[in-house]
């Protein structure tokens, strides 16, 4: 696995900004984006590493709203393309999560469990 894992607030600082709104700003520049939010919710609930093809598929099925049998290659292609060249090297960046591209597989990484909880916090907010 990729051991590319750099602090939350890698970025920094911003004179603007105060220095403890840093961590919080990259925990949310994180889960700016649905694909993001969706890696990080299927990778929670896993115990190990999953296939990359496999975290394609589930990603696909939940931005769309279809089964996973019912998904053709035309779906996932885009999915496929916006995680490897964009989505996964910023969690990999940091440190949510592990993606080895010669294995083609992704795992959490030491900060997943971070990015998990402020994005189940926030979900519980917007339901209230």
């Amino acid at each position: 696995m990729s051991e590319r894992s750099a602090p939350l607030d890698a970025d920094g600082p911003n004179p603007d900004q105060h220095p403890a709104s840093a961590p919080l700003d990259r925990v949310f520049d994180i889960l700016a984006t649905e694909y993001r939010r969706q890696v990080v919710v299927r990778l929670d609930r896993e115990t190990g590493t999953l296939p990359f093809e496999t975290l394609v598929t589930s990603v696909t099925a939940m931005r769309t709203g279809l089964e996973p049998a019912a998904l053709e290659e035309t779906d996932r292609e885009p999915t496929r393309i916006a995680l490897y060249h964009s989505h996964l090297p910023k969690l990999v960046d940091t440190g949510v999560v592990e993606f080895d591209r010669e294995t083609g597989t992704v795992a959490p990484g030491p900060r997943l469990d971070v990015v998990a909880a402020s994005l189940e916090a926030v979900e519980k907010l917007h339901a209230s």
